[in-house]
């Protein structure tokens, strides 16, 4: 199904060949309100950020949200090591991400009708030892939802 990235990091909404991705930007530097990205974990819901961010707005799943977390993953590249591209570490984490979905949700990914996005981080974060990456789901059609992708 259709993929988007959310940057950590950024700012343009850039689509990618690979993948249909809407890219957020989560940025070094924005100090925002709300959770730090890096925090999310599987069963977090929350709001779609605009724009440059480093922080969310997470709600409670049965409230009017966006996206939920269904697994986070950290990228193994030493600090030192050279920013990949969004692309290439959404291609990292897409099949590990997928994998863990049943386990979470109850029923396979594409059993259910949505967009896969994916958190990354944009270049300023990745620099700054930035390698969470969050894998999360949401409405087809963007749609809020107030329930959880969980089964039942």
């Amino acid at each position: 199904g259709p993929k988007s990235v959310l940057t950590v990091v950024g700012v343009a909404v850039l689509v990618a060949l690979v993948v249909v991705a809407v890219v957020l930007g989560v940025s070094a530097l924005a100090g925002d309100t709300g959770v730090k990205y890096t925090d999310l974990k599987a069963g977090d819901c929350f709001k779609r950020p605009r724009g440059s961010f480093k922080n969310v707005t997470t709600v409670a799943c049965t409230k009017s949200h966006d996206l939920e977390v269904y697994a986070v993953l950290d990228h193994p590249a030493a600090r030192k090591d050279g920013f990949p591209g969004m692309d290439e570490l959404v291609r990292y984490a897409s099949p590990l991400c997928l994998a863990q979905f049943k386990a979470y949700a109850g029923v396979a990914f594409d059993q259910l009708n949505l967009q896969d996005e994916y958190i990354t981080p944009r270049e300023s974060a990745w620099k700054d030892g930035s390698r969470r990456l969050v894998c999360a789901a949401g409405a087809q059609n963007n749609q809020p939802s107030t329930k959880s992708i969980k089964a039942g």
